[in-house]
C-alpha cells in the first residue's frame, strides 16, 4: 500500500493520476482487500494536499469519481468473482478485525490502524521538506541524519516485533498436527505428540487419540501420551473454541458427517469461507454419498490456485466410487457411520458431545465398539466400563487384551471388591499386577509422607506416567474448551 501510494503521488498529470489509481483499485483489490482502498482514499487525500495548478473543481470532480470507484468496485468483485467472502467483509476484508461472537478485542487492531494512518507523515514531512528548501539549509548532513534516524527506527521495530511476535509452541504444532491429520499422517501426528514441549492442548490430545485410534493402538498407547490438555494461550477476552478450530474435521473423523457439515457451514457464515471448510464439506458429501453437493465443492476449490490438485485427485474419487472406498481414509472413517447420525445439540463442545455418544452407545463394529471403551476410560466411570470391557473380550476374544484394558479392569476390580470377581482373568503378571502393587505402594509411601496430591502426581510421572492408574488418579480438572 505504501508503495502503491509512493509510487502514484510521484504522477504529476492528474489524468494519468486518476487512470493509475482506477487501476491500482481494480489490480489490487483481490491481493490486498481493504488495504488497497485505504491506499486508494491516501492516494485522493494527497491529491488535495500536493499543491497544484488544477482548480478545485477539477479535483472535486477527480475524488467523486475515484470514491465511486472504491465503492463498488469490492461489490462486483464479490457478486462475479468471490464466493467465499460475505458481503458485510467487502470494505474490511484482509484489514485484521478480532473479534469472537458479541466479544470484541480492539488492542490487536491498533497496529494495523496506525499503519493505515502510517501515509499522514508524508503531508508533515511535505510541510517540513518545503519549509527547507525556502529557507536554503537543507543540508547535507540533515539528509544523513533523517536516513540514521530511519535505521534506528527500523532496527527498534525489528527488535520489538521479534520480542513480542507470537510464538507458542502448542499453535504451532496444533497446526502441524491437523495438517497431519488431513492428510491421514498418523505417525506424524504420534511423533509430534512425543516430542510436545508441556502439556498439550486438549486439541492435540484428540488429534493423537484420533491417530491412536486409526492405527488400532488406543488401547496400549493411549497413555503414553500427555492427556491433561491445557487452554490454548488467551491475552485477552477473545476466546478460542474447539468447534472453531478443529470441530469439523473432529467430527468427520468419528463419523459425525452431519456435525462436520453443520459446523463447516456455521463457522464460514460467521467468519467467512475457508479451503479447508470447503475440504470438510466435500468429504462429507462424498460419504454421505451426496455426490452433486460434493462436486460443487469440489468444482470451487478447482478453481483454487493451491488445491486444485486435491479437488482433481477427490474429483476421480467421486467419478471412481471403488478408488475412494480404497482410500486409506474412508477404510477408517466408515466403520464409525451408519448408526445414530441425528443432528441434535452440542453446545458447541466439541470433545464433551464425541465423550458421551460414544461412552453411552452400544454397537458390535468392532472399531466402534472400541471407541466407547476407550471413551469410559476417559470418562473414568467404572459402570460405563464393565458393560463394555466385556463386550470388547467377547468381539476380540482370541486377541490379547490391551494393555490400558487390563490396567483399568485390574484397578476398577481392586476399588470394587466383590462387585465384580477378576480373579479369573488372565492379566498380565508384570506389566499389571506387579507393576500395579509398586504404584500402589509408591503413591501411598509418598501420601503418608506428607506430599500432595499434585506433588505426588508430579514426582511419579516420570515413573507411571504412561498408565492408566496415574491418569485416574493424578490426571484431574481437565477442561474442555
Amino acid at each position: 500500500m505504501m508503495l502503491g501510494i509512493w509510487g502514484i503521488r510521484n504522477i504529476k498529470n492528474s489524468i494519468v493520476k486518476a487512470v493509475a489509481v482506477a487501476i491500482w483499485v481494480i489490480a489490487f483489490y483481490p491481493l490486498l482487500g481493504a488495504w488497497a482502498l485505504i491506499g486508494a482514499l491516501w492516494m485522493i487525500v494527497l491529491h488535495w494536499v500536493d499543491e497544484s495548478e488544477e482548480s478545485v473543481g477539477r479535483k472535486g470532480v477527480w475524488s467523486v469519481i475515484l470514491l465511486v470507484l472504491i465503492g463498488i468496485v469490492p461489490r462486483i468483485y464479490y457478486n462475479f468473482l468471490y464466493v467465499r467472502m460475505r458481503i458485510d467483509d467487502v470494505y474490511d476484508v484482509n484489514f485484521p478485525i478480532f473479534q469472537n461472537d458479541q466479544i470484541t478485542s480492539p488492542i490487536y487492531s491498533i497496529p494495523f490502524i496506525i499503519i493505515a494512518l502510517c501515509p499522514i507523515i508524508f503531508i508533515f514531512f511535505n510541510y517540513v521538506w518545503k519549509s527547507q528548501a525556502e529557507k536554503k539549509n537543507y543540508s547535507k548532513g540533515q539528509n544523513i541524519t533523517w536516513m540514521a534516524c530511519t535505521v534506528v527506527v527500523l532496527a527498534m521495530l525489528g527488535y520489538f516485533i521479534h520480542k513480542v511476535n507470537y510464538d507458542d509452541y502448542n499453535f504451532n504444532a496444533e497446526h502441524r498436527m491437523y495438517r497431519a491429520l488431513d492428510n491421514a499422517d498418523y505417525d506424524k501426528i504420534l511423533d509430534e505428540a512425543a516430542h510436545h514441549q508441556g502439556p498439550m492442548t486438549r486439541q492435540m490430545v484428540i488429534s493423537k487419540n484420533i491417530a491412536l485410534m486409526n492405527k488400532g493402538t488406543i488401547g496400549s498407547q493411549m497413555f503414553h501420551y500427555d492427556n491433561s490438555g491445557k487452554p490454548p494461550v488467551v491475552y485477552d477476552s477473545l476466546m478460542v473454541h474447539l468447534v472453531q478450530t478443529c470441530g469439523p474435521m473432529v467430527y468427520y473423523q468419528y463419523g459425525k458427517a452431519n456435525f462436520a457439515s453443520r459446523w463447516s457451514i456455521e463457522n464460514s457464515v460467521e467468519f467467512g469461507w475457508t479451503v479447508d471448510a470447503l475440504k470438510t464439506l466435500t468429504r462429507c458429501a462424498m460419504i454421505s454419498n451426496e455426490n452433486k453437493v460434493a462436486l460443487k465443492y469440489i468444482n470451487m476449490l478447482k478453481n483454487t490456485t493451491f488445491h486444485r490438485e486435491w479437488a482433481e485427485q477427490w474429483e476421480k474419487y467421486l467419478r471412481d466410487k471403488k478408488l475412494y472406498h480404497q482410500t486409506l481414509e474412508y477404510q477408517n472413517i466408515q466403520p464409525l457411520r451408519g448408526y445414530d447420525n441425528t443432528l441434535d445439540g452440542d453446545e458447541g463442545l466439541v470433545e464433551m458431545y464425541i465423550i458421551n455418544y460414544f461412552s453411552h452407545v452400544h454397537k458390535r463394529n468392532p472399531k466402534f465398539q472400541e471407541q466407547t471403551l476407550a471413551f469410559s476410560l476417559i470418562q473414568k466411570d467404572i459402570d460405563l466400563f464393565w458393560p463394555r470391557f466385556f463386550n470388547y473380550a467377547t468381539l476380540h476374544e482370541k486377541e490379547e487384551m490391551p494393555i490400558h484394558y487390563q490396567e483399568a479392569a485390574f484397578l476398577y476390580g481392586n476399588l470394587e471388591r466383590g462387585k465384580v470377581d477378576i480373579t479369573h482373568m488372565p492379566f498380565d503378571k508384570e506389566k499389571v499386577m506387579d507393576r500395579y502393587g509398586s504404584f500402589q505402594q509408591t503413591t501411598q509411601k509418598m501420601l503418608n509422607s506428607g506430599m500432595s496430591v499434585d506433588q505426588v502426581g508430579n514426582a511419579t510421572r516420570a515413573t507411571f506416567g504412561d498408565t492408566f492408574w496415574w491418569f485416574y488418579f493424578f490426571c484431574r480438572n481437565i477442561h474442555s474448551y
